[in-house]
């Protein structure tokens, strides 16, 4: 297999990750909101709305950014191997 293709195929993998984990958080921050608001109509005040949703965005951003942190460095890891292995094949023949 062309390096080229190898490359260009993991990038999009990468790309795909990245989608899927901005409509994840999203998704989990837009429902959040509407459970906060739920909360906030039962008049427990807005200290507690406001300490409610700074957990939620920390969290939610904490876990994405470690999943998106962790491919990139396996992709990375993934990629040295590949062309370290070409490389040598290279230099066999």
């Amino acid at each position: 297999m062309d390096i080229a293709k190898i490359v260009n195929s993991q990038i999009t993998n990468l790309e795909k990750l990245k989608k899927i984990l901005f409509y994840l958080v999203t998704g989990i921050l837009l429902s959040s909101l509407l459970l906060l608001y739920l909360y906030n109509n039962n008049s427990y005040g807005l200290f507690p709305l406001i300490l409610f949703t700074v957990l939620i965005i920390v969290i939610v951003s904490a876990i994405s950014l470690t999943l998106e942190y962790f491919h990139i460095v396996r992709e990375i890891r993934y990629n040295e191997l590949l062309l370290q292995s070409l490389i040598e094949d290279k230099s066999y023949s």
